[in-house]
């Protein structure tokens, strides 16, 4: 399990915003594992990030959400979507 199956699962549903808790379940795999794609996948340019209203687990630390960037757009460096964009649930 690479950052190429996320990048591919993502691709498949690509006008929701996912969360890495959603996307370890339907991959069947860790969280730490989409973590790392998601890391590589933002270091290309090739997912958006916004952040979440929510935390991990109670644990203080706040919930992000990705999306991948479409084809025809380009992504430059360090932009993020606005805070107040809903969320697809």
């Amino acid at each position: 399990m690479g950052q190429s199956e996320v990048y591919e699962c993502m691709k498949k549903h690509s006008n929701k915003w996912f969360n890495s808790m959603d996307l370890a379940k339907i991959l069947n795999v860790k969280i730490n594992v989409v973590n790392r794609a998601f890391v590589n996948l933002r270091r290309f340019n090739l997912i958006y990030r916004k952040m979440g209203e929510g935390h991990y687990h109670n644990s203080g630390r706040s919930m992000f959400y990705y999306k991948i960037v479409p084809d025809n757009k380009v992504l430059r460096k360090g932009a993020r979507y606005n805070k107040d964009e809903l969320v697809d649930k």
